[in-house]
């Protein structure tokens, strides 16, 4: 009998041991209360939150912290489930001149997009010193004269185009003072993977032309999808097949044309975006518009003959070349800037409303904070002017600064600064989320460390559902 009892007490032991253990795995799986925080680890690897990456753009780190010497660096986050914020704490020194801190998430891999906001900005903190600020409906407003008595006046009555200067926050996009025609606009410059363009449409339906070619460099399928957008709002989506060949060939299948037409669209602006892998290069464009102004990055395939001219009215451009045979001298405007390495992004100012940009070489990307055309009387942009660190204000008579930024008064050599992330339709893939730091504005040589976000500490609070709000859902179905 008391052999029986003890064996009894026994398996009562261990099935509480796998109880417990089976408990442990679902909780931490399940995540139920909704809600887990990670910290960065600076020593060991981690399998939760991994190093802060590309290499060349960090110090080596030891106990406590690492540095930062280049931007922007890019880190991984494994969650077991779905989230729908990410609060992101981040402690840090600045040694020497950092004058914008950013975080993100990834929201469209082909696009390489995130969606980003402001920790830091020094420029907006130290202009709120000088101007007159108001603050409302999540919007900070800083005026060079007393005009508007709330922010919500501001948005009834908005300024001129060409007098309001935007950070992380969107204005409507307005038409400003271009003479719109019905021309037909074509570009022969080859692009290669995705880009985004506004254009202005008089009425009815946008007759867009595309030529791609499917480089076959990777071994799987390359569909290239077209979106059209009017105030941020998607109104036409057309997805173009794949070639068919999924393997690494490496040779370029001919030239396929796509005639793409959307439905009638109202009069007004639009943006296109062009979604595709760097597998495929549009060769030639065509759209029944006379305005056609690329935004964001822009690679220059290797398929067109150079040189290459094109205009900007960004404040800044970039450029970035992979292949070091494309290494070249590039004349932006009357000054050259010397491309004379790889991955490495070469900046210049520019000074002029507009600014020519001819290239001796292709297969270069080109990034401003403007837009780029490739026919000067295609130029346009609807956008405020983007506020960053080369912003002239008084040159560009900008009076007013719009951000969803709230600037710091008192900053401590030590800071802890926290930021929210909307996780609704973050890009996750492996169970992983994206995310980035950036640090627009850092200036530092290939060697040079004079200028360091110097990191102490990275914690990431995961807030979602309960398990029980998602059971309820479900039973609501």
């Amino acid at each position: 009998m008391i052999r029986y009892l003890r064996n009894n007490k026994t398996r009562t032991i261990i099935w509480l041991g796998y109880f417990f253990l089976l408990s442990i795995v679902i909780f931490r799986g399940l995540l139920p209360f909704g809600q887990v925080v990670y910290r960065y680890n600076f020593n060991n690897p981690d399998y939760f939150i991994r190093k802060l990456t590309p290499a060349e753009r960090v110090l080596p780190a030891n106990k406590h912290e690492q540095g930062i010497i280049g931007e922007p660096v890019y880190f991984s986050v494994y969650t077991p489930r779905t989230f729908d914020q990410a609060k992101i704490t981040l402690t840090y020194k600045i040694m020497g001149e950092v004058p914008v801190v950013e975080v993100g998430v990834l929201a469209h891999p082909t696009l390489t997009r995130y969606r980003t906001v402001a920790i830091e900005n020094q420029l907006i903190d130290d202009l709120a010193k000088k101007w007159q600020v108001k603050y409302g409906n999540g919007y900070t407003l800083l005026e060079q004269e007393n005009k508007y008595q709330s922010v919500d006046d501001f948005f009834k009555s908005l300024p001129p185009t060409n007098q309001v200067a935007t950070y992380r926050a969107e204005l409507p996009l307005r038409q400003g003072e271009y003479n719109f025609t019905l021309a037909t606009s074509s570009v022969r410059v080859g692009l290669r993977g995705s880009y985004q363009f506004f254009t202005y449409i008089n009425r009815g339906q946008m007759r867009l032309k595309l030529n791609i070619t499917d480089r076959n460099q990777n071994n799987k399928p390359d569909p290239t999808t077209i979106t059209v957008y009017r105030d941020g709002k998607s109104v036409f989506t057309r997805i173009l097949p794949d070639d068919g060949v999924v393997i690494d060939t490496w040779q370029a299948t001919p030239v396929r044309t796509f005639d793409i037409e959307s439905p009638v669209l109202e009069k007004g602006i639009y943006q296109v975006e062009v979604a595709a892998s760097d597998d495929i290069t549009t060769n030639q464009l065509m759209i029944n518009s006379g305005q056609l102004g690329f935004s964001g990055s822009l690679w220059l395939a290797d398929t067109t003959k150079p040189p290459i001219l094109a205009w900007t009215d960004g404040q800044e451009v970039s450029l970035q070349v992979t292949d070091p045979a494309k290494e070249q001298v590039v004349l932006i405007g009357q000054e050259k800037l010397v491309v004379d390495d790889t991955f490495r992004l070469f900046r210049k100012q520019t000074s002029a409303t507009v600014t020519p940009i001819k290239l001796e070489k292709n297969d270069i990307r080109i990034v401003t904070d403007g837009v780029v055309a490739f026919n000067r009387s295609q130029l346009f942009n609807p956008r405020s002017i983007q506020f960053g660190i080369n912003t002239k204000l008084d040159e560009r008579k900008i009076n007013y600064v719009l951000t969803e930024y709230l600037p710091s008064e008192n900053i401590s050599s030590t800071r802890e600064k926290k930021a929210t992330l909307d996780l609704h339709g973050a890009y996750r893939e492996g169970s992983r989320y994206g995310f980035m730091i950036a640090l627009p504005g850092l200036k530092n040589d290939a060697s040079s460390t004079a200028n360091t976000l110097v990191l102490s500490d990275l914690s990431i609070e995961f807030n979602g559902s309960t398990l029980w709000q998602k059971i309820a859902r479900l039973w609501q179905k």
